[in-house]
């Protein structure tokens, strides 16, 4: 799907309409081709669409009061898009977005909208990755709390310069503690393989407290060292 801005004709475009994509090239749109789609079957990928069968099938599950719940919190939480639009997000998508993030299991899913709003983010969100040892993550609790659940995320460049392009995160692991401090070496690997001397990654960090919902991810970029 393509969303736009109205111009004289069209002002700004961006995504795709049939087979053409529509992107930003320098200082000109682009149009190209849209590549053929590959069926792809990998365990992430059906542990992820597991995952989302399960999270549609318990928000048919709830009432309708219920669902009025998350819809009404929703009304108040805006996502932009690609061009910096806002809308409001549906009661189904708060509902998705807050039950796949805390990783929860199918039979804990949550059915009441937390009206108290976003957990606060973690502070001094850092990481240190060591080629031969570990690849450490630290960071404290949001201001005003002695704990917090953190959510761990990361992603890995295969570019030997800085990128401005935004970090495909995928989630590593989340842990309840006083302080986070982390070693992700085995789950890294277990994803992307060994990483090597100056190769450059990203680090993303959340963190949940008081019963509330997720912050923000604190992203840290670094580059692996001996």
């Amino acid at each position: 799907m393509a969303i736009f801005t109205s111009g004289t004709i069209v002002g700004t475009i961006s995504g795709a309409v049939g087979g053409q994509v529509f992107v930003s090239g320098g200082r000109s749109q682009v149009v190209r081709p849209r590549p053929a789609a590959r069926s792809r079957t990998t365990p992430p990928l059906a542990a992820s669409r597991a995952a989302m069968f399960n999270v549609r099938r318990a928000w048919s599950g709830l009432t309708e009061a219920e669902q009025l719940t998350w819809t009404t919190i929703a009304t108040g939480i805006l996502r932009t898009n690609r061009l910096g639009q806002s809308s409001p997000l549906s009661g189904f998508e708060l509902f998705v977005k807050s039950n796949l993030e805390l990783r929860l299991a199918s039979s804990s899913f949550l059915d009441a909208a937390d009206a108290q709003g976003a957990s606060g983010a973690p502070r001094s969100v850092s990481s240190t990755f060591k080629v031969s040892t570990t690849f450490l993550v630290t960071a404290q609790p949001p201001e005003g709390f002695g704990t917090a659940i953190f959510f761990v995320y990361g992603w890995p460049y295969w570019v030997d310069h800085d990128t401005k392009s935004p970090p495909r995160l995928r989630f590593l692991a989340t842990t309840g503690a006083a302080s986070l401090s982390l070693d992700v070496k085995a789950l890294w690997e277990a994803l992307w393989g060994p990483m090597v001397d100056t190769q450059r990654y990203v680090i993303g960090v959340a963190a949940q407290v008081g019963g509330r919902r997720r912050s923000q991810i604190i992203l840290d970029r670094g580059t692996v060292i001996p």
